[in-house]
């Protein structure tokens, strides 16, 4: 279930519109202030998508934008009053994807954010506290980054797109390095691989291959 901040010091308001989300589907967790937005942005690993209102009471809007834009990969639509459309432009220039004036339809607003959160899923893969960007090609644990060789990167790569399926070593070795490679090839670098996630990420099935382990309940 996508998890969503709502950035917005009018309470009333807020907690409206964070009822509204919880009954389409989504988490959503409030913010009142600037700080703090940063905070929960920066700090929170599942937050999958913000909604940020301009007139917050500690720090301006655009600077918000740009902090938190620069410093996660998280989808920011600005929702706010001001129709100017040079507000607009400097916004999406800054970070934002997508500019919401003022009063809205909650339809119209639940369609944007999920179009978002569509084309953020393509580029990110996360699981726990795993998280990969496919387009920039990092790979963090807890917020670290983790650096991986290019055949390490498509292992996790084919990992994380197939959670908690048991992945047959035959399969792996085909689409990794797509040619009949020795089976000792894929024993070193799934022995590499588990010394920089640790050995709790990815398990074996004895006689079939590999599965990303399923989350503690």
């Amino acid at each position: 279930m996508p998890k969503i901040l709502i950035v917005e010091d009018d309470e009333k308001l807020a907690k409206i519109l964070k009822i509204q989300l919880e009954h389409k589907g989504f988490q959503v967790e409030n913010a009142y202030t600037g700080l703090e937005a940063v905070e929960k942005a920066e700090n929170s690993k599942d937050i999958d998508l913000i909604l940020l209102d301009l007139g917050l009471p500690d720090i301006e809007g655009n600077r918000i934008c740009k902090t938190i834009s620069s410093a996660v990969h998280v989808p920011i639509i600005v929702v706010s009053a001001r129709s100017h459309i040079e507000d607009k432009v400097e916004l999406l220039t800054i970070g934002a994807v997508d500019y919401v004036t003022k009063p809205y339809d909650i339809l119209e607003l639940e369609a944007r954010i999920k179009i978002h959160l569509k084309k953020d899923s393509s580029d990110i893969l996360k699981y726990a506290d795993l998280e990969m960007d496919t387009v920039n090609f990092t790979f963090t644990k807890a917020g670290t980054l983790i650096p991986l060789s290019k055949t390490e990167f498509d292992m996790m790569k084919l990992f994380l797109e197939n959670q908690n399926i048991v992945l047959k070593r035959e399969r792996i070795i085909d689409e990794i390095w797509g040619w009949n490679a020795s089976s000792n090839l894929l024993d070193v670098t799934m022995k590499n691989l588990r010394q920089k996630l640790g050995k709790d990420y990815i398990i074996t099935v004895r006689g079939i291959g590999y599965s990303l382990k399923r989350e503690q309940q």
